[in-house]
């Protein structure tokens, strides 16, 4: 065992002495981690509440066959543009995020009573595309809702009556128990953080060794190879251990900096969650 100890301390010397070793092995991952997640919480934060917030602009074609709900929406805030030629294109080159369609046969639709078709064109995949596309999706469902309720009305029924099930959320979760899905990354992070930590050391003791043509002299050594193979994999598991235990460290002074009144998060995690 005094092989392995010697070769163990002979790795973790060496590696202490090379300054680069020492920044990809132990301290990369816990000033690059914690920034790169913080950094995303807000970008996305940020630009979440930017969509939110900012005035909807959406091209409608064929506004004529619906004067009153265009007129709606332009009470709610919403800009009216123009209808362009190609709205398909347009939201393929994401040019638009959303772009709203009234077909020739609204009007007679709307006169018979029927459900008048109003087509919403977006692209669901793209993200900066959800906000703009449930925004003017509930409008006009709230616009739908109105005028059924007012059709209702006139022929003497209660509007309540259309309402067979009100379905009300029990919202039981609490801002920790929500921090708690956010923490759900923390285990793949410290995977990585483990592997980056120790992956400079193991190749640097490995294929470093033999170009520096150090490795055939320790071979000759009267050592058992198993004790020259457990002491560097043993230094190696110190520096993977110790990049995981600055992560950790450096993850819990960077939470607070996380926008976690934007989340509806708490992140003070205690034994009692």
């Amino acid at each position: 065992m005094k092989g392995l100890l010697t070769v163990f301390k002979k790795e973790v010397r060496e590696n202490l002495r090379d300054r680069k070793a020492v920044f990809n092995s132990i301290l990369l991952g816990p000033i690059l981690f914690p920034l790169i997640f913080i950094g995303l919480a807000w970008f996305g934060t940020s630009k979440q509440i930017e969509r939110a917030e900012q005035v909807l602009e959406v091209p409608v074609v064929g506004s004529q066959h619906a004067p009153n709900l265009v007129g709606f929406l332009e009470q709610q805030g919403v800009v009216i543009q123009p209808a362009p030629e190609d709205p398909e294109g347009m939201v393929r080159s994401q040019e638009v995020p959303v772009v709203v369609r009234i077909p020739e046969k609204f009007g007679e639709q709307w006169t018979s009573g029927e459900p008048a078709v109003i087509e919403v064109i977006a692209d669901p995949s793209r993200r900066e595309s959800e906000t703009p596309m449930r925004r003017i999706r509930s409008l006009l469902q709230a616009y739908g809702g109105q005028i059924g309720a007012m059709r209702l009305q006139l022929r003497g029924v209660s509007p309540n009556v259309a309402t067979a099930i009100m379905v009300k959320d029990v919202d039981l979760s609490t801002p920790k128990s929500r921090g708690l899905l956010l923490m759900i990354f923390l285990p793949y992070m410290l995977m990585i953080t483990a592997f980056t930590g120790g992956m400079h050391l193991a190749m640097d003791s490995t294929a470093g060794e033999k170009e520096r043509k150090s490795l055939e002299p320790l071979l000759i050594n009267p050592v058992p190879r198993w004790q020259i193979m457990c002491g560097k994999m043993l230094a190696t598991v110190v520096f993977a251990f110790s990049s995981l235990t600055l992560t950790l460290i450096s993850f819990r002074f960077a939470l607070p900096y996380m926008p976690t009144g934007s989340l509806g998060i708490d992140l003070t995690l205690d034994l009692q969650t």
